[in-house]
């Protein structure tokens, strides 16, 4: 892949922005994880709530002031 012109010193310098850059990607790939399953939980929270707020609404005695 990579061409044969390229100077080993090159090379040296290569790899750790490769390696950092992996890392990177790494990184935001978890962020994406923890995104996804944060949002999936607050849409969860959010559905039971208005369920209750209907069911409330239907059943005006099962509301607590």
């Amino acid at each position: 892949m990579l061409p044969q012109l390229l100077q080993p010193h090159l090379l040296q310098h290569l790899h750790p922005m490769q390696a950092q850059a992996q890392l990177l990607i790494h990184q935001l790939q978890a962020q994406d994880h923890l995104l996804i399953h944060y949002l999936q939980a607050q849409a969860h929270l959010l559905h039971r709530l208005h369920r209750i707020q209907a069911h409330q609404a239907v059943h005006p005695k099962l509301r607590q002031a």
